[in-house]
């Protein structure tokens, strides 16, 4: 979701001798993204428009895969920064905060090395299909800097896979735009040989690179 020529992906396989893979789950990662001033209130981010799943200005419409399993934000740190996810189901309770967040002081929020993650793979958070979400963060920078949360969502608690497991490297050339989801085709550093194959880790490099994810053929965006 920044501008970049070039973005370089590892991939991590499992690979099965034609034996089918039991289904696991799918999984798509919605976000918002905003270059904003707060001012020290809570602040609604405008979502980030996405061809797989409803958006509408800074809602994001639950779609059926309404676990979500992981969070991460980036908050400008000049102040104490808050993140939270809202919804009408969160609100029974009480809303999801994110924390711990990663951000910068007068600049733009990029995410660490190990990225700050809120894992909630084995416990998801349940929402309820059809619902609004909406990202809401806290932060007093001295100028507006780009601010950002990622929601990644699932159809269930994730499960292990067993196989022969291996690493492979891609590179793609497209131009991205930033607080934009940017399609980028891939080029593999080998051919991978004939087989089946599940994603099973994923890393994305790029400069100002925030988030990346993958859209599979044959499974309508959802596999990110």
């Amino acid at each position: 979701m920044q501008s970049h020529h070039a973005v370089g992906l590892l991939f991590t396989l499992v690979f099965s001798l034609g034996l089918a893979f039991p289904v696991i789950g799918f999984f798509h990662l919605a976000a918002w993204s905003q270059s904003i001033d707060p001012a020290g209130l809570f602040t609604t981010l405008n979502a980030v428009q996405d061809t797989q799943i409803t958006v509408a200005a800074k809602n994001i419409q639950v779609p059926n895969l309404n676990q979500v399993i992981a969070l991460a934000a980036g908050i400008e740190t000049t102040a104490a920064q808050q993140a939270r996810l809202t919804a009408p189901s969160r609100r029974v309770k009480a809303l999801q905060r994110v924390t711990p967040t990663q951000g910068n002081a007068a600049a733009a929020s990029l995410p660490g090395d190990p990225h700050k993650v809120v894992d909630l793979r084995d416990t998801p958070l349940k929402m309820v299909v059809g619902e609004q979400m909406q990202a809401e963060i806290n932060s007093d920078p001295a100028a507006a800097q780009i601010q950002w949360l990622l929601a990644w969502l699932a159809d269930g608690p994730t499960a292990p896979v067993l196989g022969d497991e291996f690493t492979i490297r891609a590179d793609g050339a497209t131009a991205l735009v930033a607080q934009t989801w940017t399609l980028v085709p891939l080029v593999f550093a080998e051919n991978l040989p004939r087989g089946r194959y599940r994603v099973v880790g994923f890393r994305a490099q790029s400069t100002n690179l925030v988030a990346a994810r993958l859209v599979l053929v044959g499974c309508s965006g959802m596999g990110s």
